[in-house]
């Protein structure tokens, strides 16, 4: 079992979630049972995204840019999922 204990880490394993759900609400058209991950996005990284698709594209540069080893987006502070 690999364990996640680094906060990089856990940004990183949440950022791949996200990209999962939005795919899945993107191809199917139907909203997490959990609620919005529209929502989850716009209030865990202080964004304002209308579009599914568009939070879809900045969470993927996000991953891209960790994938880089390049600094990762932190959650913001105030932020509740």
């Amino acid at each position: 079992m690999t364990m996640i204990t680094t906060l990089e880490g856990i940004s990183y394993f949440a950022l791949l979630q996200i990209r999962a759900r939005l795919k899945i609400e993107i191809a199917t058209g139907m909203k997490h049972s959990g609620g919005s991950t529209l929502a989850v996005v716009n209030n865990m990284y202080g964004q304002s995204f209308k579009r599914k698709q568009a939070a879809l594209n900045w969470v993927q540069k996000q991953i891209d840019t960790i994938k880089d080893n390049q600094t990762p987006v932190r959650v913001s502070e105030g932020a509740t999922s």
